[in-house]
């Protein structure tokens, strides 16, 4: 072969092999959503870039083709054509005769190879992973044609993959799942936030947004026995003394069978006259909305806005009231913790560090919320919602103080009651790492 027309041939090849590698990374990268919008947009080469995007198992497949057959034939013609070139550079250089076919091989098949690595792998993948979406735009048009001229033999290939994956227990697919999981998008959030990306505060707040969804009611209604309430049987005139202990704008008004009948806004306080004195405080027909346990936070809003009301009763399975939610819990989900002045310090649950990985913690917090701010993936289950609740879970009976539970190398220790209700465990990590160590130590020792 004429010495010029091989390497001509040998460069056309290696180009070749790149613009499959540059195809095979960028759709493999290629964020469909955006070509997706370009396309609606009227964009051509974006429609046809996700064309090839809904088969891309069957692009792969042609790509790895490209790819190995331009790769066989750079190395069929490369070595000799090069080899063959390089001789009258060997021989003016001083190479002996005998060795000057050895050596200008050897050279060409070293030139071949750097040249086939940089400019046929190396430059495209790392072009297609640093624009997949211009890169995918650019290289679809050809990539169809390619896709229908050799699709027999790309689909005999592909057709020999999928039965032999079959074979093991494994369902190919035709197309690559683009959405993320809740999770994967709340890392590629934090990530955002630690390359600057955007502000922590504005990433938290992303994060609480992703977790709104899946919270339920009672995941952040008051507890009923921590709700301040008001007697059916009390007088207008005796409701300001009453009120007057209370952090709260709206208390639930309870008949003397535990039966929530109305909700006494503070206000209702200016809009009494000296005549309401005796009468009772039932006279304010103010029923609140009623949403069971299980209600997703986004059920508790519409309901909430469809009664224009801040406030709603959490029921339980058995028709008993489980709680109160108001709008001001939700909000505080998807922000943080609000406070005002009139707010009481002990209705806000926070976690105390008593030293390295120790923390004395109240029993009413909520185990995410816990695993959030310890880093301890304590487990979690549908049966309970707060850190109470997982060491009820496993004591299986009512505990007393100073009684433990070990969770994995954890170890929750009920410091506190009130009456039956758990109010402060202290949370150890990884203690029973250390007892193991310390048992081993003194068993050494022996």
């Amino acid at each position: 072969m004429n010495p010029v027309i091989g390497i001509l041939a040998v460069v056309a090849l290696i180009l070749l092999n790149g613009y499959f590698v540059a195809a095979e990374f960028a759709f493999v990268a290629a964020h469909r959503s955006r070509l997706e919008d370009e396309a609606a947009e009227g964009n051509e080469r974006a429609g046809r870039a996700v064309r090839v995007l809904k088969q891309l198992s069957f692009m792969l497949s042609g790509a790895q083709l490209g790819i190995t057959v331009t790769s066989l034939v750079v190395g069929f013609i490369a070595e000799p054509t090069l080899g063959a070139a390089l001789e009258p550079l060997m021989e003016r250089i001083g190479v002996p005769e005998g060795s000057r076919a050895g050596v200008a091989l050897s050279v060409g098949f070293v030139v071949a190879t750097v040249a086939q690595m940089v400019i046929g792998e190396l430059a495209p993948k790392n072009l297609a992973i640093a624009r997949p979406e211009s890169t995918s735009e650019r290289t679809a048009g050809f990539m169809l044609i390619y896709l229908r001229l050799f699709r027999p033999l790309i689909r005999l290939f592909d057709n020999a993959a999928n039965r032999l994956l079959k074979a093991g227990g494994v369902e190919p697919t035709e197309e690559v799942q683009g959405a993320v999981s809740a999770e994967e998008f709340e890392h590629i959030v934090e990530a955002s936030a630690e390359r600057g990306e955007m502000s922590q505060r504005h990433a938290d707040i992303v994060v609480r947004v992703s977790r709104f969804r899946t919270l339920h009611a009672r995941d952040v209604m008051v507890p009923w026995n921590r709700v301040d309430k008001l007697s059916s049987t009390l007088r207008c005139g005796q409701v300001a003394w009453s009120i007057k202990e209370s952090t709260h704008s709206r208390l639930p008004i309870v008949d003397p069978r535990g039966r929530v009948v109305s909700v006494f806004h503070i206000k209702d306080v200016l809009n009494m006259t000296p005549r309401d004195a005796n009468r009772p405080i039932t006279k304010f027909d103010r029923e609140p909305p009623v949403v069971p346990e299980t209600a997703t936070l986004s059920t508790v809003l519409e309901t909430l806005q469809r009664n224009t009301t801040e406030l709603a009763l959490v029921s339980d399975e058995y028709g008993a009231p489980a709680g109160i939610v108001t709008l001001e819990d939700l909000v505080e989900e998807l922000v943080g913790d609000i406070s005002d002045e009139f707010d009481d310090e002990t209705d806000a649950p926070s976690i105390d560090r008593v030293d390295e990985g120790t923390w004395r913690v109240p029993g009413q917090m909520r185990v995410d919320e816990v695993d959030e701010i310890t880093d301890i993936a304590l487990p979690n289950d549908d049966d309970y919602a707060t850190i109470a609740g997982l060491v009820l879970s496993h004591l299986e009976h009512m505990p007393t103080v100073g009684e433990s539970v070990d969770i994995g190398t954890d170890r929750l220790t009920v410091e506190a009651m009130d009456g039956w209700a758990i109010t402060v465990v202290l949370l150890e990590a990884n203690v029973n790492d250390i007892d193991d160590d310390q048992a081993r130590v003194a068993e050494d020792e022996t």
